[in-house]
């Protein structure tokens, strides 16, 4: 199946996409503190996030993350559903980092790792390693040209802008 992962990371086509803590290491102070309540929360049954690859199974989820995340690269990826690891509701963790209430992050962290996501969400799966099968994009411009689109700013001609699937 279809899966999309944005990475910082050089693929080429067929290379195995693996796990990488160079999210984590490279964060600023807020996004680890998020990191760090969700790993106080994680089950013990439950894969570390800095241990795995996380990917999208929408193509508009990645999207919108891909254009957040400078020099990044849009990569399609193979994945089959006994891969899966875990699928967390991608929303909470938006929700988390703009919530102060230490209880209410600890909650939506726990939240987080349950597998029963039954409201319509942005999923995001964990997995051990997947194969690159398409290059989406790989171009900085029209990551940045994307993302004025997106935020209904001026874009510039001549750059194109990345289109939903």
């Amino acid at each position: 199946m279809k899966y999309y992962r944005i990475d910082r990371r050089i693929f080429q086509l067929n290379e195995l996409i693996k796990p990488s803590a160079s999210f984590y290491n490279h964060s600023d102070s807020r996004r680890i503190e998020i990191e760090d309540i969700l790993e106080d929360n994680r089950p013990i049954d439950k894969p570390n996030r800095n241990e795995v690859v996380k990917v999208f199974n929408s193509f508009d989820a990645a999207k919108k993350y891909w254009i957040l995340d400078p020099n990044s690269i849009f990569y399609e990826v193979s994945v089959e559903a006994d891969q899966i690891l875990h699928q967390g509701n991608y929303d909470l963790l938006t929700e988390i980092s703009n919530t102060k209430d230490k209880e209410r992050q600890r909650k939506m962290s726990i939240e987080y790792w349950m597998n029963d996501i039954n409201t319509p969400c942005t999923l995001e799966f964990y997995i051990k390693e997947a194969p690159v099968i398409r290059i989406i994009c790989n171009n900085e411009k029209i990551r940045k040209n994307t993302k004025r689109s997106h935020y209904r700013y001026d874009t510039i001609p001549g750059i194109p802008i990345l289109k939903d699937e």
